[in-house]
């Protein structure tokens, strides 16, 4: 099982801002449901990369 991170490691690993109100309630669907997040996470890392893929 992954440990989960604390909210600054969280932020910098997807760069995101630690006082953005949005950042705490991502970080809280985080907490609350880990899979799920790293499985929507994959899933635009992926789409992310096949539309940089689709530029060149």
């Amino acid at each position: 099982m992954e440990q989960i991170l604390l909210f600054s490691d969280f932020c910098e690993r997807y760069g995101l801002d630690e006082t953005c109100q949005d950042s705490r309630r991502l970080y809280k669907v985080y907490q609350a449901k880990l899979e799920v997040f790293h499985l929507a996470m994959s899933h635009l890392i992926v789409a992310e990369a096949l539309k940089k893929a689709a530029t060149y």
